[in-house]
């Protein structure tokens, strides 16, 4: 199989190569520095109350948004996207890892209940390991949008399998004390740099890019509230930073699959490769 960069027009070849010695050099970053152990208070959610027989209710029944989005992704996914010339999708294939990842999304919302439910690094396992495929498969449709399909079905892949590693790599070194983030954190965190480069790098095949970007920008405030968990409880009373987190995190898989039933091809896409245009990317 030739290799991904092969499969692109050779005047797009430099700006992929760019974000390619990026995530290079993000990789090597992270492996040369010490293994990064889970933070002994993370099972420590603000929510520590009980609500009819539920523990920790804010972060357990906020996974609902994230079954209901899923759900409706794989159905409007399989049933109403259209695929063709000027369509949601340019080709078939494209629609496979929008399905990923809201196929993903459910077994988030599954995986991240078990968890809440009763916090612990076993069960964090479940949760993590399906949220991997939702970034990697995101991670995808990105790049199918800017570098083409052929690109993205030579990643897609091995995208999905490095995400589980990582998850795996973290379970196994926690499992014998001396757990290790760094691959997950470069899993979670490098496609939020890569995306925006490629949105801005590389030409669009589809109208509405920006909406790639409020995802992300949607997702970054999640992580924020995320952080600021027990603040968040301590100002109002009633909802916590994870909560809201939860709750932002769905809305931006629901913005997405608007944007993804919304927008069109354009008249070059068909053709399996980014159309070149000078400006305009994110439009």
């Amino acid at each position: 199989m030739p290799s991904a960069a092969r499969l692109l027009p050779p005047d797009l070849r430099r700006r992929c190569a760019l974000i390619a010695a990026l995530g290079a050099l993000a990789t090597v970053a992270v492996f040369l520095h010490a293994p990064v152990p889970q933070d002994e208070r993370f099972h420590a959610f603000a929510d520590q109350r009980t609500w009819c027989g539920i523990p920790h209710p804010g972060d357990v029944l906020s996974n609902l948004p994230f079954l209901v989005v899923g759900v409706l992704g794989m159905v409007a996914l399989l049933r109403h996207a259209r695929v063709g010339p000027l369509a949601s999708f340019a080709t078939a294939w494209e629609r496979w890892p929008a399905l990923t990842a809201f196929a993903a999304l459910v077994l988030t919302a599954v995986g991240s209940t078990w968890y809440h439910w009763a916090p612990d690094d076993g069960r964090l396992l479940f949760d993590r390991l399906p949220l991997t495929l939702v970034f990697m498969a995101l991670f995808t449709l990105v790049i199918a949008d800017r570098a083409g399909p052929r690109v993205a079905r030579a990643v897609f892949l091995p995208l999905l399998a490095t995400g589980v590693i990582s998850v795996l790599w973290w379970s196994l070194t926690e499992s014998a004390g001396h757990g290790d983030l760094r691959l997950y954190g470069l899993v979670q965190f490098f496609p939020m740099l890569a995306i925006p480069l490629l949105l801005i790098l590389l030409p669009r095949r589809y109208t509405g890019g920006v909406h790639m970007l409020i995802v992300l920008l949607l997702y970054g405030i999640a992580k924020l509230c995320e952080v600021l968990d027990a603040q968040f409880y301590a100002l109002l009373g009633v909802i916590t930073g994870h909560t809201v987190k939860h709750l932002l995190a769905a809305f931006a898989m629901w913005w997405l699959l608007g944007y993804l039933m919304l927008r069109r091809a354009l008249p070059a896409a068909g053709s399996g490769s980014p159309e070149v245009r000078r400006s305009g990317s994110l439009g």
